[in-house]
């Protein structure tokens, strides 16, 4: 993936400058360049009403691809933060006496409902939700919550009952309670206008904004289309800040984050992304390379439907050939996606025999297998092989490849040994010397192997740049002040 994003940023470079494009676009993407994607995010989407004809369509295109990374980007984080909070909340759930937390069980409630383990979720919001010391804001958002793991485990009778008990006018209950509907799949009504109108007034105010309602905002936003209030909304400064914060009988002060706010921003740049690259699509010169990231799209996030739409139409384009050579690959990852799991596996291997010795279109072939969830270990076999051969830049994506491969099936041990050999060691933890998924792969397998402070070091760099990592962060931190005296024996603080 990284040679290719590589081709078509110069691409775009050369394209803006014999236009004579307009500046913004140049600029945006060298912030992308240097893996800046909020900052190229924030450069492009102001000044695209003020383009025209070329100039809107190679702004689209940018903006596509941009934010299409941000959006696999944090659904990554969003992974990353699931695990990493259930492994801290759960042991300061488990602390004793004054360590003991009131809002603990509520949190890890929340974290299991964005796992799926709805069993979980139940039993520890109605644990946490008998706690006589919760303020009526925090009962009524923890119930908003409780009713969807309700419903979401089929109990639907249940989850009415207990959105019947939200009584709570705030800012952030009412849209806790329309989020968590409207993921029932249930017919909510909203005013986007009122609700943005009131949000700005809140948050230009002394008092703080919760980044749950922050979080709540992006979704309701992004599920009306409104992409341009989700961004707007994602601006405040507060968009890092806890929901809850607790002090402890012996004055240790925890904080407390909306998970969601990450699988949110995802859905936003995903669903943006899509526009914009649709936008592009219909562009005579540039229409080819943007159908090219719709298929990307349907790959990143399983939508076979898109994969197969993009591919038909791409077959009466002509698209630059060093696009053109992973086309096929992406398009068995369709079928694969579609219940084809044997033609798909079948025509990567014809694929690797053909290519036994490109590192790129191995590193291609195993990427697929990840987002498909394949089995594929031939192809994991000889990307191993390859990877064997050489050293360097140009092995740098099929070690990644290799890396991830082995962290989605559980062998953190192993995956770190080709997750460091793509890293750059003279710039060790650099977004712009690192791609950032690499870098969360990095990450999460330290954190796999307990090894907390090489993880640690990673998001110190990465919150510089993407400050909702926070909440990943503080939940590691705390998990390894429990495990620096002995690895075996977990003390909360």
């Amino acid at each position: 993936m990284r040679n290719i994003l590589a081709i078509v940023v110069t691409a775009i470079f050369l394209l803006s400058s014999a236009n004579a494009a307009d500046k913004n676009v140049a600029k945006a993407m060298k912030a992308f360049e240097g893996k800046e994607y909020n900052r190229a995010i924030s450069i492009l989407s102001p000044a695209l009403p003020n383009l025209s004809g070329e100039d809107k369509d190679l702004a689209n295109l940018s903006l596509g691809i941009v934010m299409l990374k941000n959006g696999e980007l944090h659904r990554e984080f969003f992974r990353s933060s699931i695990d990493g909070n259930i492994e801290y909340l759960s042991g300061l759930h488990a602390a004793k006496s004054k360590r003991k937390s009131t809002l603990a069980p509520l949190y890890l409630g929340e974290a299991y409902l964005h796992k799926g383990d709805y069993r979980n979720s139940i039993k520890y919001f109605s644990s946490g939700l008998k706690t006589k010391s919760l303020t009526s804001e925090q009962r009524d958002v923890a119930e908003s919550l409780l009713g969807l793991a309700f419903y979401k485990s089929g109990n639907k009778a249940k989850a009415n009952s207990t959105w019947e008990s939200v009584k709570g006018k705030s800012s952030v209950v009412d849209t806790t309670l329309l989020a968590a509907k409207h993921r029932a799949g249930l017919k909510v009504t909203y005013d986007v206008n009122s609700l943005h109108q009131r949000f700005v007034k809140e948050d230009s105010a002394s008092t703080p904004v919760s980044s749950r309602h922050i979080s709540n905002l992006v979704y309701l936003f992004t599920e009306a289309g409104d992409y341009d209030k989700a961004l707007n909304v994602l601006e405040s400064s507060q968009v890092d800040s806890p929901s809850d914060r607790e002090i402890s009988k012996d004055d240790k002060q925890i904080s407390f984050y909306d998970i969601a706010i990450l699988d949110n921003i995802s859905k936003l740049m995903k669903s943006a992304s899509v526009k914009h690259l649709e936008l592009a699509s219909s562009s005579p010169k540039l229409g080819s390379t943007a159908n090219f990231y719709l298929m990307d799209s349907g790959v990143i996030f399983g939508d076979a439907q898109r994969i197969t739409q993009a591919s038909n139409t791409l077959a009466s384009m002509q698209l630059p050939k060093s696009l053109a050579k992973y086309t096929p690959v992406k398009v068995k990852a369709g079928d694969y996606m579609g219940g084809q799991k044997t033609k798909a596996t079948d025509a990567w291997k014809q694929i690797i025999s053909q290519n036994s010795s490109d590192p790129a279109m191995l590193a291609e072939v195993l990427s697929m297998c990840v987002y498909t969830e394949a089995d594929c270990k031939s192809a994991l076999d000889s990307a191993r092989s390859v990877s064997a051969t050489g050293q360097g830049r140009k092995y740098t994506g099929i070690n990644a490849a290799i890396g991830r491969y082995l962290l989605k099936h559980n062998n953190a041990k192993q995956a770190l040994e080709y997750l460091e050999l793509a890293r750059d060691k003279s710039n060790k933890n650099k977004i712009s010397a690192n791609d950032p998924m690499l870098l969360v792969d990095l990450a999460e397998a330290y954190r796999s192997e307990k090894t907390y402070s090489e993880h640690l070091e990673i998001y110190f760099e990465m919150n510089h740049h993407f400050p909702v990592v926070r909440q990943i962060q503080e939940a590691v931190q705390g998990t390894y002040a429990t495990q620096q005296k002995s690895a075996g024996d977990v003390k909360i603080f």
